[in-house]
């Protein structure tokens, strides 16, 4: 029953989360938690591969990490003469 009562806050904090910068302050008055809890679930989070960056106190997440699909024809990615890089 404990996994499941962490795995619902983990899902609420990566909701709010999410939709913007929220403060870790911000976030342990919500969950009526320390901040060290939140940084916890943060950690979990970011062991299920989310993108989840604190700068300076305030949390963001971009998403969850994914693997590079490789491309099937490299022939698209090389550059050439209107390539912008190769006329500078």
């Amino acid at each position: 029953m404990t996994d499941v009562q962490h795995k619902t806050r983990n899902e609420r904090l990566l909701s709010l989360i999410s939709r913007g910068e929220a403060s870790m302050h911000t976030l342990s008055i919500l969950f009526g938690c320390p901040e060290a809890s939140i940084r916890r679930s943060l950690q979990e989070l970011r062991r299920d591969d989310y993108h989840i960056v604190v700068v300076e106190g305030w949390v963001k997440c971009y998403g969850k990490r994914s693997a590079l699909i490789a491309c099937e024809d490299d022939s698209n990615n090389v550059g050439g003469e209107d390539d912008a890089d190769y006329q500078r």
